[in-house]
């Protein structure tokens, strides 16, 4: 909002150098917490370039103060970035683990874990490092990682370029749904205890204000030169929404350009209805019913939405050892979501912490039937297998997982144990020297691995 207070003044024959100082400043700073603001110098400093209002020499100056104001916010965080990491970053150096999670052959158009069921802050970003080392069978620095997916990203572009197409079709779609696409925590669940959210909810969002600035856009065409970096900032940062993937906090930086094309048709709406012809008004509004058809269409499920944010709080309430409240949020999560495979396998494991293996195998075999794929759902369901004496039955998941996700240390232990027991010494000794190739500096592992030996030598 303050850029785009800045850049009204120097649309407005108002530019100064302490406007492009602040702009650029205003801009580096939201860059900082919102990376694709990066984007924004490319049409605004052509945009001073190319002013006919300005004197060239007035034009080159402001471009160079704004570019200035940038600098003066992002070149320390690439100094610190160079001085740890030993790389130039202006940012983060996440730029290939989020390209490719929005354009891979099982992308949706929003944000999806690398490893099913792994989608947590905390370890993801480590996750994305393994998984890439593994790939490539060496240690990367972080630009080689992000390297690594973002080729794999235009290998699938590439590839099959007409899937790619219809996701990013159903990203625009996204971008100005009227639902708001949850990360951790959804709107729709916080109105249920404040009757203000919920009311305002109902009347204001994207399918109301998006409408109403399409009809701005209409009566403001006249002025369209003045607003031309409106339209540009708008399109480039909607470009890329539909390049990456979409949450609701994304998408907030459009909210503001939205409100002053809304906000103008609600304050001239009365004087372009006196003044256009019938055809001029006909046109206008046929646009804003398609925008508001387009925009109100039933792409997203706000119970998922709901869903999703009773499993994280069942998480939270998981993690501090509340047994019964987070059961009571995960079976609130699959009431409101039949395929929440997540708050399904944390079901299972809530209830094994309480004792109750019989009844985790069963969320976790339902867990697994909504998603085949999910790794830590084999793995808990053979560890509670193994609990439960059914060791065939955890030897059968252990080795499904590690098909799919073979860096477990630990799994490779189990694995061993169970091998140990039976006597298998050979194999024992096998899944011993994977889980310590994987974790040197686990003494469990490495006391197993003594027995095997001794046991394989012994006959």
């Amino acid at each position: 909002c303050l850029s785009l207070w800045l850049l009204s003044l120097i649309a407005t024959r108002a530019a100064s150098v302490r406007a492009c100082l602040g702009l650029g400043l205003a801009l580096g700073t939201m860059t900082l917490s919102r990376e694709n603001a990066m984007v924004f110098p490319l049409v605004l400093v052509p945009w001073l370039l190319l002013r006919r209002d300005l004197d060239r020499r007035k034009r080159w100056h402001f471009a160079a103060v704004f570019m200035c104001g940038i600098s003066l916010v992002l070149f320390p965080v690439a100094v610190r970035n160079w001085t740890v990491g030993g790389e130039f970053h202006l940012t983060t150096s996440q730029f290939g683990h989020n390209f490719y999670i929005g354009n891979n052959p099982a992308a949706d158009g929003t944000y999806a874990p690398l490893i099913v069921g792994r989608g947590d802050p905390r370890i993801e970003g480590q996750d994305a490092i393994d998984l890439a080392q593994s790939a490539l069978g060496k240690t990367l620095t972080p630009a080689e990682v992000s390297g690594f997916y973002t080729e794999r990203a235009l290998r699938y572009i590439k590839e099959d370029p007409v899937d790619w197409l219809a996701l990013m079709l159903r990203k625009v779609v996204l971008v100005f749904t009227s639902i708001e696409m949850v990360d951790t925590e959804d709107q729709y669940t916080h109105a249920e205890s404040s009757w203000l959210l919920y009311v305002t909810g109902m009347m204001f969002h994207f399918g109301v204000l998006a409408p109403l600035a399409a009809l701005g856009a209409i009566i403001t065409w006249p002025r369209r030169e003045t607003l031309l970096p409106l339209y540009l900032l708008f399109a480039i940062y909607t470009a890329t929404l539909v390049v990456f993937y979409v949450f609701a906090r994304y998408r907030l930086p459009l909210v503001p350009f939205l409100v002053l094309f809304a906000a103008a048709a609600v304050a001239q709406g009365r004087g372009f209805v006196s003044n256009a012809n019938r055809s001029g008004i006909a046109r206008a509004a046929l646009a804003g019913f398609a925008v508001a058809i387009f925009c109100n269409w039933p792409i997203a499920d706000k119970q998922h939405m709901r869903s999703v944010t009773h499993y994280n709080l069942g998480n939270e309430l998981f993690g501090v050892g509340r047994l019964d409240e987070a059961i009571a949020e995960f079976r609130t999560a699959i009431e409101l979501d039949r395929d929440n495979a997540f708050a399904t396998h944390n079901l299972g494991a809530a209830r094994a912490g309480q004792g109750d293996l019989e009844a985790a195998v069963v969320q976790y075999r339902k867990a697994l039937a909504i998603n085949p794929s999910y790794v830590q759902a084999h793995f808990n369901l053979g560890r509670s297998l193994l609990e439960l004496e059914d060791a065939a039955g955890a030897i059968e998941h252990f080795e499904v997982g590690l098909g799919i996700e073979p860096r477990h240390a630990m799994v490779h232990n189990e694995l061993g144990e169970i091998h140990l027991d039976r006597r298998e010494w050979s194999k024992a000794f096998e899944r011993f020297e994977l889980s310590l190739r994987l974790q040197p500096d686990t003494s469990v592992t490495r006391a197993n691995l003594d027995k095997a030996r001794a046991g394989s030598q012994g006959n």
